[in-house]
């Protein structure tokens, strides 16, 4: 036998010793456990760093200093149905944006709650932002005769800036304070009137469609119109002034309608798309706005499609007195 193989033999028989082999097993047992990781302490270091990153997130946006300045025209406002109050918003820039290309767009939004949105008046913020110039915005809050009244009651405006391609809000110096967490700020108290107001009383004449609602809390209910039709505002003792939104549908480029009314109107050309005028009833007497389609197609006419739609409608009338 060689010698290597009596050696070999010799390490077996001692390796094979009872004592010897469960100190062996029992040694390599606790070395393999102890080399496996723990997924408690993994998913704790998790949640640490995830803690530590959203800390270090809010800090660093609650240390970002105001983008803008904004002040609301009113702070506290009477709203009933189906009416229209005006409300300027002032925009002065306080820094410059946070990198080129960047578009503000504002939101206004009126909520019953926190992150409860029920209406929207969002819109562009004109002209160029420059910081220490002031822009003065006239929106329209209204509650639209084409659908139901808000409940009576208490409601906050909040408003705030953000950038619509990013999602990013910008944080703002305002009297009211941040009512959600996400830079949406208080601007003013809103009051829903209850009943209806009888300056507002409207008929529907011709190819009107039904309401039907819209796609977001901007528009929420809308009416089309196919061929031609008239809306009637019936007459009211008292001066007013009747808020319109359309929207008018173009065929290749072109607006295939007009509009001719009994009363002043603001209305200078059709164009498609959306857009806004007012009429202007006199104190006692009605007034009737008529749409007619124009068609371009020579007789005999195949059934027209709609082509425009009344988006809001709501009556202006003089401020109630406190």
């Amino acid at each position: 036998m060689h010698a290597w193989d009596t050696a070999w033999r010799r390490s077996t028989r001692k390796a094979r010793m009872p004592g010897k082999s469960a100190t062996i097993r029992q040694s390599f047992k606790k070395m393999t456990i102890t080399s496996r990781p723990d997924p408690r302490a993994s998913r704790l270091a998790a949640g640490v760093l995830a803690v530590s990153l959203a800390l270090a997130i809010s800090g660093c946006r609650r240390d970002e200093p105001p983008a803008a300045r904004l002040v609301a025209s009113s702070t506290s406002i009477r709203l009933g149905y189906p009416e229209s109050v005006p409300l300027t918003l002032s925009w002065t820039a306080l820094e410059p944006l946070r990198k080129p290309g960047m578009r503000p767009t504002v939101f206004v939004h009126l909520i019953d709650r926190p992150n409860h949105v029920l209406r929207t008046f969002d819109h562009d913020l004109p002209g160029e932002w420059k910081v220490g110039v002031t822009r003065k915005v006239e929106i329209d809050l209204f509650q639209s005769a084409l659908g139901p009244p808000l409940p009576a009651g208490s409601y906050t405006l909040t408003a705030g800036l953000y950038d619509p391609a990013l999602g990013y809000r910008w944080a703002l110096a305002t009297q009211g304070p941040d009512v959600t967490g996400h830079r949406e700020y208080r601007v003013a108290s809103l009051s829903a009137l209850p009943g209806r107001s009888g300056d507002a009383l409207f008929r529907f004449v011709g190819g009107w469609a039904g309401t039907e609602r819209g796609a977001d809390k901007q528009i929420l209910h809308r009416r089309w119109l196919t061929g031609s039709g008239t809306l009637v505002v019936e007459p009211s003792p008292q001066a007013r002034r009747i808020r319109i939104g359309t929207r008018i549908v173009s065929e290749e480029g072109a607006v295939r309608g007009g509009m001719t009314a009994t009363c002043e109107t603001t209305a200078r050309e059709m164009a498609a798309g959306a857009g806004s005028f007012e009429a202007v009833p006199l104190p006692g007497q009605p007034c009737e706005i008529r749409w007619e389609r124009l068609e371009a197609a020579p007789p005999p006419f195949t059934a027209p499609a709609r082509w425009l739609a009344l988006e809001s409608l709501a009556v202006r009338s003089p401020p109630r007195p406190d």
